[in-house]
C-alpha cells in the first residue's frame, strides 16, 4: 500500500509539473500578448471579408472586452436577484449510516452526500457591447466547450422545514424525501446587468450576427468571464507557481516513500 501511494504521488507531482504548469503558463502569456479587439474593428473584419468573397466560413480568434446588455432582467430561482444570466444548482443532503464490525462489535459510521436535483441556466447565450459602436455581440456561454467564470452569488442550506420559505423550492416542499434527508442546498451563480465582460474565442457570422463561441482549434481556449485580464492572468501564473511547488513537494514525498519501502 505505501508504494502505490508513493507512486500516485509521483506520478501526480510529474503531472503537475510538466502537464498542468505548463498549460496555465501558456494561457496567462497567450492573454497577454492577445490583442484585445474592439466590436468596431471586428464587425469591419467580417465587411472586408464579405468584399472579396471570403466572408463564407470567415472565423477570427478575438479578446474582446465589454459590458453586459440585456432587454429584460432574470430573476434567479432561489434568491430571487435580478440578473444577466444566472446557473442554478439545487441538491439534495443525506446523511447515509453504514454499519460495520470491528472486533465482534457492531458499530456505525455517519456520513453525509449530496445529490443533485436539478442544474439550471437561464439562456444559452449572453449579449455584449463596447463603446466603440452600437452593435451587440452574441456571446455562446452554453455552449460545449465555453469555460464561464462567474461569481457565485447565492449559496445557502435550507433544512427541510423551511423549504416553503423559498419560491423555487415549493415543487419540492411537498416531496417526502424521507428521514435521511437533512436539507436542501442551493446555489447560484449570476452575471449582472451591466457588468464588465472579458471574452477570448473565436468569432463568426451567424446570419448578419457576430456570434463568439468554441474555436474551432481545441488547443484555444474558450472564455468567458467577468474577472479582469489582469486578474485572469494573475490568476494563472499563481496557478502554475502552485503547481511548481506543490509539483516538486510531491515528487520528493513520493521518492522517499519508495526508498523507505522498497529498502
Amino acid at each position: 500500500m505505501g508504494i502505490i501511494i508513493s507512486i500516485l504521488l509521483l506520478a501526480g507531482g510529474l503531472l503537475a509539473i510538466f502537464y498542468v504548469k505548463p498549460q496555465n503558463e501558456a494561457q496567462a502569456i497567450e492573454m497577454q500578448f492577445q490583442k484585445t479587439k474592439s466590436i468596431a474593428d471586428l464587425k469591419k473584419s467580417f465587411e472586408d471579408m464579405k468584399k472579396i468573397n471570403l466572408d463564407d466560413g470567415y472565423r477570427e480568434y478575438v479578446e474582446l472586452k465589454g459590458k453586459i446588455v440585456c432587454d429584460e432582467v432574470i430573476r434567479t430561482p432561489f434568491s430571487e436577484r435580478s440578473t444577466a444570466y444566472y446557473q442554478a444548482q439545487l441538491k439534495k443532503l443525506i446523511e447515509i449510516h453504514d454499519q460495520y464490525e470491528v472486533d465482534g462489535v457492531i458499530k456505525t459510521r455517519i456520513s453525509k452526500k449530496e445529490i443533485l436535483l436539478s442544474d439550471e441556466k437561464s439562456a444559452p447565450d449572453i449579449k455584449i457591447q463596447d463603446n466603440s459602436c452600437g452593435i451587440r455581440i452574441v456571446v455562446e456561454v452554453g455552449a460545449a466547450g465555453c469555460e464561464l467564470d462567474i461569481p457565485t452569488t447565492f449559496d445557502h442550506f435550507e433544512p427541510r422545514a423551511g423549504m416553503n420559505r423559498y419560491r423555487g423550492l415549493r415543487a419540492y416542499a411537498a416531496y417526502n424525501f424521507g428521514a435521511e434527508t437533512l436539507g436542501i442546498k442551493m446555489t447560484e451563480k449570476t452575471i449582472l446587468p451591466d457588468a464588465n465582460i472579458y471574452v477570448l474565442g473565436e468569432a463568426f457570422l451567424v446570419g448578419d450576427t457576430i456570434h463568439v463561441g468554441r474555436s474551432q482549434d481545441n488547443k484555444k481556449r474558450f472564455l468567458v468571464s467577468t474577472r479582469s485580464e489582469e486578474d485572469l492572468v494573475n490568476s494563472f501564473t499563481h496557478t502554475a507557481k502552485i503547481c511548481l511547488w506543490g509539483g516538486l513537494i510531491a515528487c520528493i514525498g513520493g521518492i522517499v516513500g519508495l526508498i523507505i519501502n522498497i529498502f
